[in-house]
């Protein structure tokens, strides 16, 4: 063979193998390439899972993701339209005209009716603590999207209050203000429960607000009574996010500047207009030591709320003497906050009578050395509470014995009266329904003692109630604050800030209005 006929042949026969594996070599890539692409474009999941101190049919949270109320809050308080479409006031306020949303249906397929949402107010407003039912004179039905209700007497916030009536069918609830068969007309519908163990709720498709349908396709609310194993729940990632299901603080304050700086964990903390209850305790003022107005005055003036939010609960919350802050609707703008004034502590003790200090550091009176009890909850912010108020009083010379128990038995001796000092409910906004809940009276229920303090506080708040004069109103509002702290009934410590911790694919959450419900509908999992 030609010796450049043979070398054409060899170079040919290489460039035909290198073009092989080229070729070999670019099909590979292109695989690898494809199955990346794929991949990226994959949708995720949208299942989301939360950790919750409590069983989803515990509490309100878990209702307000598979029931609607008749309105809703928005960020102002304001009240907008929910299942109730839009209404007309009538008779300077004794009738209203209510236009329900069409086309709602229940998960089971039922229409939700006028004659659903009577039953519903009807039904629902002795259990949400509602003042309407006293001042209801009837109920009718137009036609089935159109109701008119009629009270004895003007009623101004009966729109607020239909913001805590859900809708219900009659056949899925008992006698007792229960829920029986959870089939709501909500954004989620309940399709797997394990009592205090796990529910699985799936996204209503036909949910009838096309604005608030969620993305997410699944919710799995995962019962996890204990703080910490919460959120350890949340760095295995176990869990996307924890804080949401309560409608207060359900982690260690300490915790949460950790979780801030835990890679791949997110934290959301609320601006000032979402601070709205207090870390509030009630005295008992009915029968013990306390009955003396010097003395709860002391107490009140002998704890140091600044210090006590710096260096225990890391800055988080804010410090506060008021029940209501004064900023939010009929809150007490016209009252001196209750403040850290060791000096008037002790002024006031003196008042009471105590006026000796013995080898403790304890006053005494009669030789009887002055102990108070202070019924706490059993959870870890509780007792670090508890021990800081304990050494503020020891300060001024009271003694505090701590009595940290489960939630069962400090019921029981909540009920019985068997405290001084007791944790209690936070005093809710607006402050009307509080009043309604636990200031008409000033007995004793699983809160401790009520803020019945004056018995002018039921003409006062039946001038709140039905009054249309705005001027009459204001003063109403401003006697019953003026009542309320002059008399000591109890006293807060700091704004209870929640806090939602999530994984950093989670975005979407935010602070509803109203504390106790959740709103899921522009949450997205990426």
């Amino acid at each position: 063979m030609d010796k450049k006929l043979k070398s054409l042949i060899v170079l040919l026969a290489f460039m035909m193998a290198i073009g092989v594996l080229a070729g070999c070599t670019q099909t590979n890539v292109t695989e690898t390439d494809r199955q990346e692409v794929d991949a990226s474009n994959e949708e995720v999941k949208q299942i989301l899972t939360l950790g919750a101190q409590n069983d989803l049919k515990s509490g309100s949270e878990g209702s307000s993701l598979v029931f609607d109320f008749m309105t809703v809050f928005e960020e102002d308080m304001d009240t907008a339209p929910g299942l109730v479409a839009s209404w007309e006031i009538k008779n300077d306020g004794q009738t209203y005209i209510l236009k329900l949303q069409e086309g709602v249906k229940f998960h089971n397929g039922k229409d939700f009716t006028a004659e659903v949402a009577k039953f519903s107010i009807e039904y629902w407003g002795p259990y949400a603590n509602a003042n309407y039912p006293k001042y209801l004179k009837g109920i009718n039905v137009l036609d089935d999207t159109t109701l008119e209700i009629n009270f004895e007497k003007t009623f101004t916030p009966f729109l607020m209050e239909l913001a805590g009536i859900r809708g219900t069918l009659q056949d899925t609830v008992d006698d007792k203000g229960n829920i029986i068969d959870w089939y709501g007309t909500g954004p989620f519908v309940l399709k797997d429960y394990s009592k205090d163990q796990k529910a699985v709720l799936e996204v209503n498709a036909d949910y009838w607000n096309k604005e608030k349908i969620p993305s997410l396709q699944e919710l799995v609310w995962q019962t996890i009574p204990n703080e910490n194993a919460r959120v350890m729940a949340l760095k295995s990632g176990q869990v996307d996010a924890i804080g949401v299901t309560e409608h207060h603080i359900s982690m260690p304050y300490t915790v949460v500047n950790e979780l801030e700086n835990t890679p791949g964990i997110k934290i959301l903390k609320p601006s000032e207009k979402s601070l709205n209850t207090t870390e509030t305790y009630v005295f008992n003022y009915k029968k013990g030591p306390l009955t003396d107005l010097n003395l709860r005055k002391a107490i009140v003036h002998a704890i140091d709320r600044e210090t006590l939010t710096a260096k225990l609960l890391h800055n988080i919350p804010t410090p506060t003497g008021h029940f209501v802050l004064p900023e939010y609707i009929d809150g007490p703008k016209n009252v001196e906050e209750y403040s850290y004034n060791p000096q008037l502590a002790k002024e006031a003790l003196e008042a009471a009578g105590y006026k000796t200090i013995n080898a403790n550091g304890i006053a005494e009176k009669d030789g009887k050395p002055l102990q108070i009890t202070l019924l706490a909850r059993n959870d870890q912010m509780a007792r670090d509470v508890a021990v800081f108020m304990q050494s503020n009083l020891k300060e001024v010379g009271i003694d505090l014995v701590i009595d940290s128990i489960d939630k069962n038995i400090f019921d029981e001796k909540a009920e019985k009266g068997d405290f001084d000092i007791a944790y209690t409910h936070a005093w809710t906004v607006p402050p009307a329904r509080y009043m309604q809940w636990r200031g008409l009276s000033d007995g004793y229920d699983v809160h401790g003692t009520g803020f019945k303090v004056d018995s002018k506080i039921e003409t006062l708040v039946e001038t709140v109630l039905t009054t249309t004069d705005k001027q009459a109103y204001d003063k109403a509002w401003e006697e019953i604050w003026k009542l309320q702290y002059s008399f000591y009934p109890g006293t807060s410590l700091f704004v209870r800030a929640r806090v939602f911790a999530f994984k950093e694919n989670v975005s979407g959450l935010y602070f509803h209005p109203r504390v106790s419900t959740i709103d899921l509908s522009g949450v997205t999992i990426k």
